[in-house]
């Protein structure tokens, strides 16, 4: 599963199957209809990312810390085939995973948050500190939008997404992408996860061109969600942009040659 896109840019994320059942976009459906594979959906599917492990191993941890295993206290469902330690485990992995969904649920409610002012639409007010934030940042950097939440498809190279911020800072143009994080008072700068310039080079290569005469740059706006108003800014030069693409592009290889399936060249086909 993921998300993609037909070959004007439109999301095709989901469809509806003949029992009027919204049913989330798949294979072999995804080459029947010749859709193009979002920027995250390639990156999800061939990188191993370290530090999400890492994360998703510390909300066990976590998980497990808040429910320590006392076989007194566990009460078994009727029928139930597993072990007190089998069920206490299952329900420890049940309640990170909770975690971790809130945390993306979140996300994705501030990314709304954020469209809609940006679009000069009323926004959720408990998400006042993160519009805070976002304003600040564009006024430090003399921000000059050109397009917001802009989803395209790259013909040339067979790829998709949703670009959160096209414009450009300090006269230079730029791609800008807003990701919430958790935080602590310990760490003095938030460094991004190695998919992340991954994804501003793929978007900053479909939006403006890598060798084009006016070479952009990137940055991420990392958002706490822990501590209110916090914001850090990671940029990217259009050499690491370049650099970066070309590690995408590899990306993007291997997942076309494992699928066996290549959209922009069943376009030029057509």
């Amino acid at each position: 599963m993921g998300h993609y896109y037909d070959a004007a840019g439109k999301p095709r994320h989901e469809y509806t199957n003949d029992k009027g059942k919204v049913i989330q976009m798949r294979f072999p459906r995804v080459a029947q209809e010749n859709l193009f594979p979002s920027v995250s959906t390639v990156i999800k599917d061939t990188l191993a990312n370290g530090q999400l492990v890492e994360y998703a191993k510390r909300q066990v941890a976590e998980a497990a810390w808040g429910n320590p295993p006392n076989p007194d206290s566990i009460i078994l469902p009727a029928n139930c085939e597993l072990s007190n330690k089998e069920f206490w485990i299952n329900s420890i992995l049940e309640a990170s995973l909770e975690d971790a969904g809130e945390a993306a649920d979140l996300g994705t409610a501030v990314h709304a948050s954020i469209e809609s002012h940006m679009q000069g639409e009323e926004y959720e007010i408990e998400h006042a500190l993160y519009i805070a934030a976002v304003q600040r940042f564009m006024l430090e950097n003399h921000v000059e939008v050109l397009g917001a939440e802009h989803t395209f498809t790259d013909t040339d190279n067979g790829y998709g997404g949703c670009i959160d911020l096209a414009c450009k800072v300090n006269g230079l143009c730029c791609i800008v992408d807003w990701k919430t994080r958790r935080t602590k008072l310990s760490e003095k700068t938030i460094k991004p996860y190695e998919s992340h310039p991954l994804q501003i080079a793929a978007y900053a290569n479909a939006y403006f061109g890598l060798l084009s005469g006016d070479e952009p740059i990137g940055c991420n706006v990392y958002l706490s969600t822990t501590e209110p108003g916090r914001m850090d800014v990671c940029w990217y030069s259009a050499e690491e942009l370049r650099h970066e693409f070309t590690k995408f592009s590899h990306l993007l290889s291997y997942w076309q040659m494992a699928r066996e399936y290549y959209p922009h060249k069943n376009l030029k086909k057509q």
